[in-house]
């Protein structure tokens, strides 16, 4: 009867120690972090539109055309390596106009990027010059993924130093990670149009004009096991 009543009770300790280790188990802690690193702005993602509406379609697309020509060659004459070029097929589509009538309308996005900011200057006010009003760009980095990298590890240590201090305060020990997720954020630079292309062009002026770093955030939500100390 005794040693009955001995293995009942041990098998209750065991069974309780087994429930208090699985309710430590379950217990987490979530925590957002956030961190930034600043990198150099040293590229331009520039894009150029071309777009023309005419009343007759076979006009519409003839002056497409040639504008497609035109910059195609300038960019050739500039020497602007074929693989930081990309661009969309020519759309053509009715427009409706507000009389009723209908007219043809075109549209095609050119891409490029650049490093040398003297060359967009000159790009630029050779667009304007030959009547080039839909063009736009904005200013990276050639290290935006270098700097991903570096503000997600110091992210991730701002959580854990962020969830040391939570489960200590609670009485705990910080256990492993139970589950991670993370974002990027790559905020848009000062923007280029036509306006700031004819401040660019002025004699003035200067690409030190311009906010010269790129912020590159992380964000990560991190869940940590708790356990006792």
């Amino acid at each position: 009867m005794i040693t009955r009543l001995l293995l009942a009770f041990t098998l209750s300790f065991f069974a309780l120690q087994a429930v208090a280790q699985s309710q430590d188990q379950r217990s987490t802690i979530s925590v957002s972090a956030s961190s930034e690193v600043l990198v150099p702005a040293d590229l331009v993602q520039f894009t150029i539109t071309i777009s023309i509406t005419d009343a007759n379609a076979d006009n519409a697309y003839d002056t497409h055309r040639e504008r497609e020509s035109f910059l195609a060659n300038l960019l050739g004459e500039m020497d602007i390596d074929r693989d930081k070029i990309t661009y969309d097929p020519i759309q053509i589509r009715p427009n409706r106009q507000r009389d009723g009538e209908v007219h043809t309308s075109t549209q095609q996005r050119i891409n490029l990027e650049l490093s040398d900011f003297d060359q967009l200057s000159s790009l630029q006010r050779t667009l304007i010059d030959n009547k080039f009003d839909n063009f736009s760009g904005r200013f990276t980095s050639s290290r935006v993924e270098e700097a991903e990298k570096e503000a997600l590890r110091k992210a991730v240590e701002k959580a854990r130093e962020d969830a040391e201090i939570l489960a200590d305060a609670s009485g705990k020990a910080l256990g492993d990670v139970h589950t991670i997720e993370y974002s990027t954020d790559r905020p848009v630079r000062t923007t280029i149009g036509p306006e700031m292309a004819m401040r660019v062009a002025s004699d003035s002026a200067s690409m030190s004009d311009f906010e010269q770093m790129i912020p590159v955030q992380r964000r990560v939500q991190v869940v940590f096991n708790l356990v006792r100390k």
